[in-house]
């Protein structure tokens, strides 16, 4: 299934980045907006109670920071965090390319910069 997925994801970047190219001002394209930092404080502070950082500057800083909070003893706690960050964030939504800033298009929970539905979105 991961393999899967990640193609999936690789088939959906690259449409995207091409039917953007070909039609700048009328694609339909999904994006995921940066969370404000205040939406992660429950997570920094459950992760500060075990002796963990994590560090929300960027979004793979924040995936970084999660692989490496883990604790052997509690294999829940890593799903728990994981959990807790995917709630702290804001909702991906579809856009029309003419209406959003090219700065504006990335997809922050999958770290690209042009993302779409182009292959079928199974786990919907």
């Amino acid at each position: 299934h991961h393999t899967i997925a990640e193609c999936m994801i690789f088939a959906n970047r690259a449409v995207a980045q091409r039917i953007s190219t070909a039609f700048p001002r009328s694609s339909l394209l999904r994006r995921h907006q940066s969370p404000h930092e205040a939406s992660f404080r429950r997570l920094i502070a459950a992760a500060a109670q075990r002796g963990h950082d994590v560090d929300t500057s960027s979004n793979e800083a924040l995936a970084r920071s999660l692989d490496a909070a883990v604790d052997p003893r509690d294999p829940e706690y890593n799903r728990a965090l994981r959990r807790m960050a995917t709630a702290a964030m804001t909702e991906a939504e579809y856009f029309d390319t003419s209406t959003v800033d090219q700065d504006d298009w990335s997809h922050y929970g999958l770290a690209v910069s042009h993302y779409t539905h182009f292959t079928s979105p199974i786990r919907r």
